[in-house]
C-alpha cells in the first residue's frame, strides 16, 4: 500500500500544482491591459491591431488555465483510484503458495 500511497499523494501534489498555476493566471496583470489600451493610449491601426491581438492572446491563457484546472481533477480522480486500489488490495485475503 505504501507505494501506491505516495502514488496518490504525489497526484495530489501535482494537481496542486496545476491549481496554483491556474491561481497565478487568475492573478495576472494581463487581465487589466486591456482596460488600459483604449483610443486614448495609441491612436491609429497599431492601437488596434494590439487590442485584437491582446483578445486573442488572452483567450488562449484562459484555455490555458481551464486546461490546468480541468488536469488537477483528472489528477485528483487518479489519485482517489490508487487510493481505492491499495486499499482494496489490502483488504484481499492473502492466498497460500502451491505446494
Amino acid at each position: 500500500m505504501a507505494v501506491l500511497d505516495r502514488s496518490a499523494d504525489a497526484l495530489r501534489r501535482r494537481a496542486t500544482h496545476l491549481r496554483r498555476l491556474a491561481r497565478l493566471i487568475d492573478h495576472a496583470e494581463l487581465w487589466g491591459v486591456g482596460l488600459r489600451s483604449d483610443d486614448a493610449t495609441w491612436v491609429g491601426p497599431t492601437a488596434s491591431a494590439f487590442r485584437d491581438d491582446l483578445l486573442h492572446s488572452c483567450g488562449d491563457v484562459r484555455r490555458a488555465h481551464d486546461e490546468l484546472l480541468a488536469g488537477a481533477v483528472r489528477l485528483d480522480r487518479a489519485a482517489d483510484a490508487a487510493e481505492l486500489a491499495a486499499r482494496a488490495a489490502l483488504a484481499l485475503p492473502t492466498v497460500p503458495a502451491p505446494r
